[in-house]
């Protein structure tokens, strides 16, 4: 893994700690990245995906 490679989930990490989640890994079908929370997983895909919906969630014209 490279350093961009790891750079983009720990800034990711951080900001989802703002809101008590975390990214991971799934390895189980649609395979990909997801955000949740200790009761459920709230968005999942590609690291852009989790990152929108991070955006989204911060913007404070939701």
């Amino acid at each position: 893994m490279n350093d961009t490679t790891r750079r983009v989930p720990a800034e990711l990490t951080e900001r989802a700690k703002r809101r008590s989640m975390a990214i991971r890994w799934s390895d189980e079908p649609p395979t990909g990245w997801e955000l949740y929370n200790p009761f459920r997983v709230v968005c999942f895909g590609t690291l852009d995906n989790v990152a929108d919906w991070l955006t989204a969630a911060e913007s404070p014209h939701r």
